[in-house]
């Protein structure tokens, strides 16, 4: 089968991996795919393998009538069977060329999104669920964002299908690296308890609440430092935060790492603090696959991903002393063996590639 993706960009982000790792494995089952980026940002274009076509439209602005012309051209070049567009920006993009050429190919969108980051957003995304009603089918990455999206912004419910996110849990099992090395070399102790988050510094992230979390807990005694594991826009803002509040030695900030594997396995209890746009996080999940004990803001599909008090614990986005307290538990229980094994457990029965990729292969064939 002949399948064209189409993505905003290659940027190191869940829905970007997801991509990547999708693409890879249509490729590896004998299907001709022609991957699409519609801007410059090729961060992870080593990840796609040998033998797929990657395209950067160029992308100028947002409204960029060159871009769409020469994306018409490409799909009459290359006439897909089926035209992959993942998000609302590049689905808008791609239902436009179809009118130009004739639309003979199967149109679907993958949604990686289910709360917006402000008021502009949500209202551009009402206009775009005209044309995601267009699309022969809707995928989400969860049950309550498909359920959210049927009920917010009156998507066709005939169209949408729900398909996890999976990733290759044969790069995570049995993974092993001198923690002991690397912990010493980020200037963590044998006795410290380690949080990681793995995210973007990204405002909806929301960092700065595990930074407050780290403030409610250390004068209670408790060790801990905070390994931001990643780079991004916030970096300068967090590290000013940081420094007033003398919290220097307690922080670290590797910068943007091409394999998380390591940073991750010197974690101790892996959490995701987002307030928005978070749905299913392939950052949760690599680090349930190395049997962490997670603790994620309550948005998206997070109760899909932890089973409160099973696995992890949830809490109300925003709320710091909410974090705090689920860090406490699980140091106060002891639950970091027993509840990263049963993450590990539902991450290889749930979250894998190859169950992701079944699914894709069944929706493709229509």
């Amino acid at each position: 089968m002949k399948i064209a993706v189409m993505i905003s960009n290659l940027r190191f982000g869940g829905a970007e991996v997801q991509t990547v790792e999708l693409v890879n494995n249509l490729s590896a089952r004998g299907d001709d795919v022609l991957l699409i980026s519609m801007d410059g940002d090729l961060a992870i274009r080593e990840r796609v393998v040998p033998g797929i076509e990657v395209i950067v439209l160029g992308k100028r602005r947002y409204a960029d009538f060159r871009m769409l012309w020469r994306l018409v051209g490409l799909l009459r070049d290359f006439k897909p069977q089926s035209f992959i567009m993942v998000n609302s920006y590049p689905a808008m993009y791609g239902f436009l060329a179809s009118l130009f050429t004739g639309r003979r190919f199967r149109m679907i969108a993958i949604q990686h999104t289910t709360l917006f980051k402000g008021f502009v957003d949500g209202l551009q995304n009402a206009y775009y669920m005209r044309i995601m009603n267009r699309m022969d089918r809707i995928v989400f990455v969860c049950n309550n964002q498909k359920d959210h999206w049927i009920r917010k912004y009156g998507i066709n419910s005939k169209k949408a299908e729900v398909i996890y996110n999976g990733i290759n849990m044969s790069r995570f099992e049995g993974y092993t690296v001198d923690t002991n090395m690397l912990r010493t070399e980020l200037g963590i102790t044998a006795e410290d308890i380690v949080i990681g988050i793995n995210a973007n510094l990204r405002p909806e992230k929301k960092h700065e609440d595990l930074i407050g979390a780290l403030e409610v807990l250390l004068p209670q005694g408790y060790p801990i430092k905070l390994l931001f594991i990643g780079d991004g826009v916030r970096r300068s803002f967090l590290e000013k935060l940081i420094e007033t509040k003398e919290l220097g030695s307690n922080v670290v900030i590797t910068g943007f790492v091409q394999d998380v594997r390591p940073y991750l396995s010197c974690v101790d209890i892996a959490a995701l603090t987002s307030v928005a746009v978070e749905t299913l996080s392939i950052a949760i999940i690599e680090s349930m696959a190395l049997a962490k004990p997670v603790v994620i803001s309550d948005i998206g599909g997070a109760k899909e991903l932890v089973e409160n008090g099973w696995n992890g614990f949830l809490y109300k986005a925003g709320n710091v002393m909410q974090l705090a307290d689920a860090i406490k538990k699980i140091i106060e229980g002891k639950l970091f063996e027993p509840m990263g094994n049963r993450s590990f457990e539902k991450a290889k029965e749930l979250f894998n590639t190859s169950s992701m990729v079944d699914r894709y292969v069944e929706v493709l064939k229509g």
